[in-house]
């Protein structure tokens, strides 16, 4: 009986300890060092050497990338659960590689601007792309300190840009890293629209950004700095917490700081949205979507979406899934005598705490009481 106590106790403690990790650290400067190995500082990897097999590296290997531009050598989707940690001292050598207080001193830009002259054809669609038209994918994804700019796309209803795009990412964890410059134009030979979404497109994906920035993104229609999507009712969840989403503008008002189009749930959560421009009065968040079959949900709670133009600060449509506006403890506050929400049909609309609401900073201070009947 003793023995088989031992044996039980030994198979609980070997099932309780952590699992030994195998993955690998690599160090990459913008042109490389050494051997162009990796492994050190004093060997770094260039970009173009990460880039000849990038998805030939193991889920859970760790890249730490020095200070610098990098221009990436092709675009490709990586199907590899990897983490990207920015912000490093180029000067480092050895291994060392403790996390850079950010914003950093030594910023790492990943830039579309290949040509280094500005917006123009010759530039990066999209710069950074997580995942697989296959999915799902399920690998964890995490980005630290990166800075991305300079994608830009003038082609008409292209869903694949965005700086950062990611697609049928179940987790994909976003810190400290700021998005800003990013730009789709309209021709205007071109009647056909021109999406938005340079900064972030997320396509029925699970991603969480903490402590970013976007700003300065333009957009010729959906989604002024960042769009959203989903392909099932049961996809497509993004979360902003402690975010900026500033000075970002789209031509044709569909949401010129978030568009979202049948994603399941947006999260805005001690967050602030101020200053986005629609050039048709077009509300700065939009979640909308004709299709009946995917669910959309609106979570605004510790925020301020504020002062944005030219139209309503949240709009949202209705359809028999549920579209669903839940408020808690935030400011929501419109320019002149714009309401601050454009609610058509929401099947829900819920509210807690405390909360500043109307359509110029002398907005109503009044606690709601769910599911009450609203009017601004």
């Amino acid at each position: 009986m003793l023995m088989k106590l031992k044996k039980f106790y030994l198979i609980a403690a070997l099932m309780a300890a952590p699992m030994a990790s195998f993955a690998t650290d690599y160090f990459v400067t913008p042109d490389g060092r050494g051997t162009g190995d990796g492994l050190s500082w004093d060997n770094a990897m260039s970009i173009n050497k990460m880039y000849e097999d990038v998805n030939g590296f193991e889920n859970g290997d760790v890249f730490y990338f020095a200070g610098g531009t990098y221009y990436i050598p092709k675009i490709i989707g990586i199907t590899k659960g990897y983490t990207f940690i920015g912000g490093f001292d180029p000067d480092l050598t050895g291994t060392e590689h403790t996390t850079p207080t950010y914003p950093s001193a030594n910023p790492t830009t990943f830039s579309g601007d290949i040509n280094d002259n500005g917006h123009d054809e010759g530039d990066l669609q999209q710069i950074l792309i997580f995942g697989s038209t296959k999915g799902p994918y399920t690998e964890k994804v995490v980005l630290t300190g990166l800075e991305f700019t300079g994608a830009y796309s003038t082609t008409p209803k292209l869903e694949n840009q965005g700086a950062l795009r990611v697609r049928n990412c179940d987790d994909v964890e976003v810190n400290n890293c700021i998005f800003y410059d990013n730009v789709s134009a309209h021709k205007d030979s071109d009647a056909d629209p021109v999406y938005g979404g340079m900064a972030f497109t997320g396509q029925f994906s699970t991603v969480r950004f903490n402590n970013c920035e976007f700003r300065n993104n333009k957009a010729h229609t959906r989604g002024g700095a960042i769009r959203v999507s989903s392909n099932a009712g049961s996809r497509g969840i993004t979360v902003f917490n402690r975010c900026l989403i500033a000075n970002n503008s789209d031509d044709e008002g569909i949401g010129s700081a978030i568009c979202v189009q049948h994603g399941r749930s947006l999260y805005l959560i001690n967050s602030t949205v101020v200053d986005n421009v629609s050039g048709q009065k077009g509300a700065a968040i939009y979640s909308g979507g004709a299709d009946d079959t995917y669910q959309r949900n609106v979570y605004i709670v510790n925020s301020t979406i504020a002062g944005n133009e030219d139209g309503p600060q949240v709009e949202m449509t209705k359809n028999k899934l549920g579209a669903n506006l839940y408020v808690a403890n935030s400011i929501v506050v419109s320019d002149g005598d714009t309401p601050a929400f454009n609610i058509e049909g929401v099947n829900t609309f819920e509210t807690g705490g405390m909360n500043v609401v109307g359509s110029d900073a002398n907005g109503v201070l009044t606690g709601w009481t769910s599911g009450s009947p609203v009017t601004y």
